[in-house]
């Protein structure tokens, strides 16, 4: 059974009762890293919060949402500001919801940028990482058994209203399907979420419920490490490496997740599609043709993927270009190549790392990519 948000709006009350007032908190993490806290308020008439990230730096998000007597929310009100860089002026982002559009307004001192999407009544704002909006719909849904619900939602500086699918798995889980994959979390009788593990996203994060954070001191502290030259930075930062091979100019650019901790089998799962590092697709060029594997590579521009297998890799060379990392299109596959894959040995790597290598027998080169204990070689020479 699919239904739209609408059929979930007036169950909002069943699953929070008038009288409730609730507070609580989520730990987000990437393997070892704590990256994201969220503590939390709601009563039925409010949700009020205060959301920490550590990347780049740390960044401290404080929300208001105004609930509608069906305990959907009219407005949301989210100020940011960066307690290292108090000299920046805080962000403040509202999103006021209609019932045939929704207004968003964007503003740091002076300057002002508003605008105004198309919205059923049943659409929501929506703020990434924040399960704390996210759990009334997931308690509404689950109050009256829907097995699907597709709720419409809004993101302040968007032209058009995204979707966020929530999908009932058993009696006490919900998958969480959005533009950056899918979560899976965990839910009590009542509809609360107790955690979440979403490793088909591209966050691939843990998260946990808690009684209560103290928010304040954990940003004062992740800020202090930012003054000292200490902050977290990207996640997953771009890099592009480059080599001339025999006359041919080629490069790739990718970004370079970090294990965390987490082990190869959790981040590249094997048999499934690898975007082979992390965001955007990973790009490869190169000036004239190439053989790889046996296949004529034409000049010109690809996307890399990569599928993990216990007994060797398979290298994919893609036409299409310019797309995030998890938009993958197999009718545009130029060649599927079997590689070599081998443990390495020694300390493991730490940050997802490609690079090229001469060859050993003197004519092209290698690719070589790096992560954990396992490197993967993919020969290549210039085409006559």
């Amino acid at each position: 059974m699919i239904r739209t948000f609408a059929a979930l709006a007036a169950l909002s009350l069943a699953a929070l009762p008038a009288a409730a007032q609730e507070s609580g908190g989520f730990v987000l993490r990437l393997g070892r890293d704590t990256v994201v806290v969220e503590q939390f308020t709601r009563t039925a008439g409010r949700i009020e919060g205060t959301m920490v990230a550590r990347t780049p730096r740390t960044s401290v998000r404080s929300y208001t949402a105004t609930l509608r007597p069906d305990g959907t929310i009219a407005q949301l009100e989210m100020t940011t500001r960066i307690p290292s860089a108090p000299e920046l002026l805080p962000q403040t982002l509202t999103i006021v919801m209609g019932t045939d559009s929704a207004d968003w307004r964007i503003q740091r001192g002076d300057t002002v940028r508003e605008g105004r999407v198309a919205a059923t009544a049943e659409a929501y704002p929506w703020i990434g990482n924040s399960y704390a909006l996210a759990e009334p719909v997931i308690r509404a849904a689950r109050a009256r058994n829907v097995d699907s619900a597709a709720v419409p939602v809004v993101q302040a500086g968007a032209r058009q209203t995204g979707t966020v699918s929530f999908i009932r798995r058993g009696a006490d889980s919900v998958l969480i399907r959005s533009g950056s994959g899918v979560a899976r979390a965990r839910v009590d009788a009542q509809g609360r979420v107790l955690g979440a593990r979403s490793p088909e996203s591209t966050f691939k994060a843990d998260v946990e419920r808690v009684a209560s954070l103290d928010v304040n001191a954990i940003a004062a502290g992740w800020a202090r490490r930012d003054q000292s030259g200490q902050q977290m930075g990207s996640l997953s930062p771009r890099d592009s490496v480059g080599m001339m091979v025999d006359g041919a100019d080629v490069s790739v650019a990718y970004g370079r997740p970090s294990l965390r901790g987490r082990t190869l089998a959790i981040l590249t799962p094997a048999g499934q599609v690898w975007r082979t590092g992390a965001n955007e697709a990973t790009h490869f060029r190169t000036s004239r043709d190439l053989v790889v594997g046996g296949t004529r590579v034409p000049a010109g521009s690809y996307t890399l993927w990569t599928v993990p297998g216990p007994d060797g890799w398979t290298l994919i060379i893609n036409r299409q270009t310019g797309q995030w990392g998890t938009v993958y299109d197999p009718a545009q596959d130029l060649a599927r190549i079997p590689v070599t894959a081998r443990r390495t040995g020694g300390e493991p790597v730490e940050q997802f790392t490609m690079r090229f290598d001469e060859s050993s027998c003197g004519e092209g080169a290698v690719l070589a990519m790096e992560w954990a204990d396992t490197r993967v070689m993919v020969p290549f020479t210039v085409a006559p």
